[in-house]
């Protein structure tokens, strides 16, 4: 990006590079003075530079908006009617978590690895037992 620039900024410079050359003549080099005066006052010589400045942002605002686009919806945030945490304990000194995805249960372990799935629980019955006894342990903490 930054060469982008660097050629952009040069292109913009070379008129103004190009008129301050050393006259041949004396009275090239009144004309050019009064030219460059003419210019200056104007404002023209920012010009370029602006024009440059505007076109490397666009052009950066662009490339943004079309990453931003091809991502799509990736970043999309997963409802906790899907997955849900259950519960967690340790086994050792090991943390471990109970998950409920969808209609099966995982218990999981978390290391400095990671997760590490230990055992996938899709049993309707089991599963079903396995809730209701979460359900009635959270009933009698109340």
């Amino acid at each position: 990006m930054s060469v982008i620039l660097l050629i952009l900024l040069t292109l913009s410079c070379t008129p103004a590079l190009a008129q301050s050359s050393i006259p041949l003549s004396p009275d090239a080099a009144v004309e050019q003075n009064e030219s460059s005066a003419e210019r200056s006052a104007g404002g023209r010589s920012l010009l370029p530079t602006v024009g440059a400045i505007a076109i490397v942002t666009g052009t950066f605002v662009l490339i943004l908006w079309l990453l931003k686009k091809s991502q799509g919806e990736t970043g999309r945030q997963i409802p906790s009617s899907i997955v849900k945490t259950l519960g967690k304990t340790r086994i050792g000194t090991t943390p471990v978590f109970l998950v409920a995805v969808g209609k099966k249960l995982l218990l999981v372990s978390t290391s400095s690895n990671g997760l590490t799935p230990l055992t996938e629980i899709d049993d309707p019955t089991e599963t079903e037992a396995i809730r209701k006894a979460l359900a009635g342990e959270k009933g009698g903490e109340k």
